[in-house]
């Protein structure tokens, strides 16, 4: 499951090339004929036509109501791959998060996840605020993956809810190092507020999953100074195993607010600048960090 749409999300690359007439034929490729396959007695062919439907993007607007109707078929693939083509339909402004809200209350957590992470990516400020309720509700669901998705789309639809927090400082502890990570990142618009998880986020910089680490890290930067100092040996200690530009950054903007106490990693924090030379402004905004950390008495 997965953090920018970290939890549930179905990805469907499509490459097209060259031919225009097979997307005009009713009988290869048009939304007619999808739309009439989402009838078909097989599972697997109604879960192709909504993939197809998927990669014809807003011309799929026109079969929305046996789009919609897909999301009560008995297969959960095909649930999800409904929701997948709805989703991107609201964010091209063709459809709407109603007939998705419905699965909230699904028998699979997958399908329940992605239909909570859907209404959170919305852009129907009236009608998200409609679902809070059983977004809320749904942060005692059994299934983390479902709570985290609520969790999350309750932060999208309402930035200053506060339902959220101790549900995402429970997930800190979740085997998944996916859930792990999008409930670090979930923690940051919390601040200090997020302070009681500081001990969970020095646990998860320690571990050897990069992802998390990097959410945990900047979590501790937006909860501020002392839960930095609090993550100084940790950070020092990791700080040569980080393997991505981003991942370093975070761990030395943790170390940048410990300060004086964290000078001993400047030169493993330099040595950081030559192993990505291909990304702009890494080594800039890395010197800046050290010089920021030298410079602190």
């Amino acid at each position: 499951m997965s953090s920018s749409r970290l939890v549930c999300c179905l990805g469907i690359i499509a490459i097209v090339g060259g031919c225009a007439s097979s997307e005009s034929s009713p009988a290869t490729g048009s939304t007619a004929h999808w739309e009439a396959q989402l009838k078909s007695e097989s599972p697997e062919d109604r879960l192709k036509a909504l993939e197809k439907l998927t990669i014809l993007g807003t011309q799929a607007a026109s079969a929305l109501p046996a789009i919609n109707e897909a999301l009560q078929d008995p297969d959960t693939r095909v649930r999800l791959a409904a929701i997948e083509v709805i989703d991107r339909l609201i964010l091209s402004g063709k459809g709407s998060i109603a007939p998705v809200a419905a699965l909230l209350e699904d028998p699979e957590d997958e399908v329940r996840a992605r239909a909570a992470a859907a209404i959170g990516w919305g852009d129907e400020k009236d009608q998200q605020q409609q679902y809070m309720e059983p977004l809320i509700k749904m942060l005692e669901d059994p299934s983390p993956a479902a709570r985290l998705a609520a969790a999350r789309a309750i932060q999208r639809v309402d930035a200053t809810a506060k339902q959220p927090l101790p549900v995402l400082m429970q997930l800190l502890d979740d085997q998944d190092a996916a859930i792990r990570t999008e409930a670090a990142a979930g923690l940051v618009p919390f601040g200090a507020e997020a302070k009681e998880a500081v001990p969970v986020l020095v646990k998860i910089i320690a571990e050897e999953d990069h992802l998390a680490r990097e959410q945990a890290a900047l979590a501790i930067v937006a909860i501020g100074p002392d839960a930095a100092l609090a993550a100084r040996d940790t950070l020092i200690e990791i700080v040569d195993s980080c393997l991505n530009p981003s991942e370093c950054l975070a761990v030395g903007q943790a170390l940048a607010l410990v300060g004086a106490d964290a000078k001993e990693a400047v030169p493993a924090l330099r040595q950081m600048i030559g192993r990505f030379p291909r990304v702009q402004t890494f080594g800039e905004e890395m010197n800046k960090i050290c010089d920021q950390i030298e410079s602190a008495q």
